[in-house]
């Protein structure tokens, strides 16, 4: 009972860092794959929307979009 307590008194973000990368969340093995479900999705998508952002950067930068008299407006 004591250890319920403490699961139900810790705050939002520890409970979600605790059934994300720790296998002793005392959740239901349902909850565990939904939140590590949209963990992966999220972090995919920020992956993603880092990489095309980088991509555009480097191609500006090769084609000197950024320092010369093409700078787009």
């Amino acid at each position: 009972m004591v250890k319920d307590m403490t699961w139900l008194t810790t705050s939002f973000y520890d409970r979600w860092r605790i059934i994300i990368f720790t296998s002793s969340a005392p959740v239901s093995a349902r909850t565990k794959f939904l939140v590590r479900f949209l963990f992966m999705l999220c972090f995919i998508a920020c992956n993603y929307i880092v990489y095309i952002s980088a991509m555009g950067a480097y191609k500006a930068h090769r084609h000197r979009f950024i320092w010369g008299d093409k700078i787009m407006s």
